[in-house]
């Protein structure tokens, strides 16, 4: 476990045991959020078949020795302590926990119209288990309807932002820049009371080169590009090469420079 969060970047999180009941366990809200992100990105399926089922039934039936199978007594029902399932639109994970130390969690995550988001509430007040969650309910609805209510999500144009860079003196004429990473991004409503008008109030700057003498290398970083809206810089994403172009013969690379000190020039 913890040669998985050291590996994810979470320098602050660290596992004396596994159960989650030592106060010795140790991580940060933003840690956290960061671990769930994650989480959540690399087994999506795990919402649906887990996380929002709002009741746990077993053992099932069909795992019953046969002289059992009809006996409805035998199945336990796991009530889900994530008291938001099926209260809160949208809602459907993640996790809860409480031990004495560090009071009542909650990791909480709710989707509407393809925009997710994610809440982490630590050390949450409560006398007993319906004080606590009751915090929970409250806390969680209060910032997922804040965050449901001030930003919207932002997609790059389909196909992405591309641009095609001349490569003079080199074996192929020219290099496309591509983003390093997705384009989306969430906009706050900043000259919009709308997320469609949020999203479309977003402006791009970008700055690449006229021209990239005689080689590039495969993933290095020749440009950028910025998402604004007005003034406000929401995220400045690098552009890299999608090829390695590599330099040409010597004649081709004289020409080149003499192209490249033109193509700068102006």
């Amino acid at each position: 476990m913890n040669d998985v969060v050291q590996s994810l970047g979470l320098k602050h999180t660290h596992f004396v045991e596994s159960s989650g009941y030592s106060e010795k366990n140790v991580t940060t809200v933003r840690e956290f959020a960061s671990f769930a992100r994650i989480y959540i990105q690399k087994y999506p399926e795990a919402l649906e078949e887990f996380h929002s089922k709002e009741e746990l039934r077993y053992p099932q039936q069909q795992n019953l020795p046969s002289w059992q199978q009809d006996n409805k007594s035998q199945t336990i029902i796991q009530y889900n302590t994530n008291k938001l399932l099926g209260v809160l639109p949208g809602c459907d994970g993640l996790k809860t926990g409480f031990i004495t130390e560090s009071g009542y969690n909650l990791a909480l995550t709710a989707k509407r119209y393809g925009t997710r988001f994610l809440s982490v509430t630590m050390k949450g007040p409560g006398k007993g288990t319906a004080q606590g969650n009751k915090y929970r309910v409250e806390d969680g609805t209060t910032l997922m309807e804040f965050a449901f209510g001030s930003f919207a999500d932002y997609h790059a144009p389909k196909g992405g932002n591309t641009f095609v860079v001349p490569v003079p003196g080199a074996h192929q004429k020219s290099v496309r820049l591509v983003p390093a990473f997705d384009e989306t991004l969430t906009v706050p409503y900043i000259t919009s009371d709308s997320p469609s008008g949020a999203a479309a109030s977003v402006q791009t700057s970008v700055q690449i080169p006229s021209c990239i003498y005689k080689e590039t290398i495969c993933g290095k970083q020749y440009g950028t590009i910025q998402y604004k809206i007005g003034n406000t810089v929401l995220r400045t994403v690098p552009l890299v090469a999608d090829r390695t172009v590599k330099p040409g013969f010597l004649f081709g690379r004289i020409a080149g420079k003499i192209v490249s000190l033109l193509l700068n020039h102006f």
